[in-house]
């Protein structure tokens, strides 16, 4: 679970440093950067975050407590399986 966790923690560093390159690469004055490279890294940045977000979603389905009934279980025992149980309990 917790590689799960660091695992998504770097996507989501990615995506946000993807997205101050991607600022950068706008405001830059060099034109084969500003609509090359914006076309590149802002396709990395969003495709970084669908990962992240799938990822989330992935960990809240499979990590997520699910509601359900607790069921009541009787066992029955006889005498014999009690005392047999209370020997092989008190061995050592």
């Amino acid at each position: 679970m917790f590689i799960n966790i660091i695992w998504f923690i770097a996507f989501v560093v990615l995506t946000v440093l993807a997205a101050r390159f991607f600022m950068k690469t706008i405001r830059s004055s060099r034109m084969p950067i500003r609509f090359g490279g914006r076309f590149f890294v802002g396709f990395l940045t969003l495709l970084l975050g669908l990962i992240s977000i799938l990822g989330i979603l992935g960990m809240l389905a499979i990590y997520m407590p699910r509601g359900s009934e607790v069921v009541e279980v009787q066992v029955a025992g006889t005498a014999e399986q009690v005392e047999r149980g209370r020997a092989l309990a008190s061995f050592s």
